[in-house]
């Protein structure tokens, strides 16, 4: 096999079309295209793609050049932070040599200290423009996981989080992701209505996206979802501030100053920096910085007994660092429902989209 027959079954192997997986290894779209075509990639190419599957360059060379090749290699094994890595080659212990140094160099990073901040407005959002945070300049507050902790509070805000049902039109949901979801299948039919109603029956997020959002639906859902959904977005989670007092109070406490943000950084997925942003840096900071802690604390009892929500907190209280890049769809609607919440506004929703788009839930159009 070419090295370009190697990275085209690399790239069908992880699900990703050629621009995805162009932007995931740092490589120029075209040139990706280019180099596919031609068969020619260079040293510092095949680099990039290795290093962003975690291969060894000699994976992805081809198959006639390592019959004609000979490697020095070197074996044994290397100890660092409690952890056990293989040494299969000299790049690969040059490659934990360069992480551990660039862990240590985080360990001793700052935050920047933030200038005098302005409140956030409604017309301070635009919600399907692309969106550029400097974390060192603007007040920033992530969320990520349901078990996330920022500034001693949970902030368990995004959509797979389970513990605040609320009713949509009528309906009860569990998690607003379900309900999202059923407006891909909201057409007046019995297949979805079933789909329905086993979104309405789901009590995880998590496994809502997993079981509902799959290829094997791709042809029943909606043809025309994609020109609605972020509107229906908004008006599912408005629905949810509405109907849960509890989720309500949550955002009520987003400072006015602070822009939401939903950390998608690393996921591959296409719409990973539509409905959330990308900061690599920050990501890797926060990754040192609880590796220092836990350091730092492994012989404190209370830490032992506690120690990931411990760490979960250590690794929230960074945030002046990197830059945020993405749509951010999810952060701007969170923060969206937050301003109107303090301020006793209604959450500016397209409804006449929505009514002109004739949505069925269990078999009743909605009328908004």
């Amino acid at each position: 096999m070419t090295i370009a027959d190697k990275i085209r079954e690399l790239i069908e192997e992880k699900g990703l079309t050629q621009r995805q997986f162009a932007e995931l290894v740092g490589i120029h779209y075209i040139t990706l295209c280019n180099n596919l075509k031609n068969d020619n990639f260079s040293h510092n190419s095949i680099e990039k793609i290795a290093d962003a599957f975690h291969l060894s360059i000699y994976d992805l060379l081809a198959d006639e050049a390592l019959g004609k090749a000979t490697f020095s290699k070197v074996e044994g094994y290397i100890e660092y932070n409690g952890e056990v890595q293989k040494i299969k080659d000299f790049r690969s212990l040059k490659k934990i040599v360069n992480e551990i140094e660039k862990q240590e160099f985080y360990m001793k990073e700052r935050q920047a200290k933030l200038p005098t901040q302005n409140a956030i407005t409604l017309d301070d959002i635009t919600i399907q423009q692309w969106e550029e945070y400097d974390a060192t300049q603007v007040e920033v507050k992530s969320f990520r996981h349901h078990y996330d902790i920022v500034d001693d509070c949970k902030f368990n805000v995004g959509n797979m989080c389970v513990g605040y049902p609320f009713e949509l039109c009528g309906v009860m949901f569990n998690n607003s992701e379900a309900a999202y979801i059923a407006g891909i299948y909201s057409n007046d039919t019995a297949e979805h209505r079933r789909l329905q109603e086993a979104l309405i029956a789901n009590n995880d997020g998590y496994r809502a996206k997993k079981e509902y959002r799959h290829k094997r639906y791709d042809h029943i859902k909606r043809s025309d979802w994609e020109e609605f959904n972020v509107e229906w977005m908004k008006f599912v989670v408005w629905q949810k501030c509405k109907g849960n007092q509890e989720f309500a109070n949550l955002l009520k406490t987003i400072p006015d100053t602070a822009m939401i943000v939903e950390n998608s950084t690393g996921m591959i997925g296409a719409t990973a920096q539509v409905w959330g942003c990308f900061n690599k840096e920050l990501e890797e900071l926060r990754n040192a910085k609880e590796i220092r802690f836990e350091i730092e604390h492994t012989n404190d009892k209370k830490f032992r007994n506690n120690k990931s929500t411990m760490l979960n907190i250590e690794r929230n209280r960074w945030n002046n660092y990197g830059v945020w890049s993405g749509k951010n769809y999810m952060g701007k609607i969170i923060k969206m429902c937050s301003i109107c919440l303090k301020n006793s506004l209604e959450l500016p929703i397209d409804y006449d989209l929505l009514r002109s788009k004739h949505i069925y839930l269990l078999g009743k159009e909605l009328t908004f």
